[in-house]
């Protein structure tokens, strides 16, 4: 049977340009096609004043009103993403995440996290993961017979990405350096570049 999945990174809930409409259609994608919603990293903009690249136009107006901005963007966040907790398997540290931490000392993710899975059904997990890691799918292959005839698994290795702007490379340099290491995945995923590219290896790692 088919499996679907939305693959989602850099949504930067509490930036003045994000296109909540483009989100939400995403997001019923997904409940259409039930589809496992995986995200890895800078889910939240999290640039506020201790932050050397804050800049007041780049908020969200709604967080520009509040006393406590910071809480403001994780209720935005659990607003869109509440009703698909169901579909939503992993949620992953971006640079955005680390930057909070590092300058608020406040885990957005965390506390996004521990809000979300209060909302999922009993029994699924939402799984908090690092920069980088790994997904691994179990399958069973049946035979025309109906019984399980061998098992088998679908691995995607994700990273939130690194370096700067790539609008030349399109980000394809740093896909090109994670394959001489990363082996046996069937799906290498990266982010942080906004960059929308897809590349089919003839030889995977």
């Amino acid at each position: 049977q088919p499996a679907y999945f939305l693959l989602q990174s850099d949504v930067h809930i509490g930036a003045a340009e994000v296109r909540y409409k483009l989100l939400r259609e995403d997001l019923k994608w997904a409940r259409e096609h039930n589809a496992r919603i995986l995200i890895i990293g800078d889910l939240f903009d999290a640039i506020f004043p201790k932050d050397p690249r804050f800049t007041p136009t780049t908020l969200d107006k709604r967080l520009v009103g509040s006393d406590t901005p910071m809480n403001t963007a994780i209720d935005i966040a659990v607003d869109e993403y509440a009703d698909y907790a169901d579909l939503l398997h992993m949620i992953g540290y971006g640079n955005h995440e680390t930057g909070i931490i590092k300058h608020n000392g406040a885990d957005m993710l965390a506390m996004f996290h521990e809000r979300i899975q209060a909302a999922a059904p009993k029994g699924h997990t939402v799984y908090r993961t690092g920069y980088t890691g790994g997904y691994v799918v179990p399958m069973a292959i049946k035979n025309p017979g109906g019984k399980t005839s061998k098992h088998a698994s679908f691995r995607i290795w994700f990273h939130h990405g690194f370096s700067g702007d790539a609008r030349v490379t399109k980000g394809l340099i740093a896909f090109n350096r994670a394959a001489t290491f990363v082996s046996g995945a069937h799906v290498m995923w990266m982010g942080h570049l906004h960059k929308r590219v897809l590349v089919k290896f003839e030889n995977p790692a």
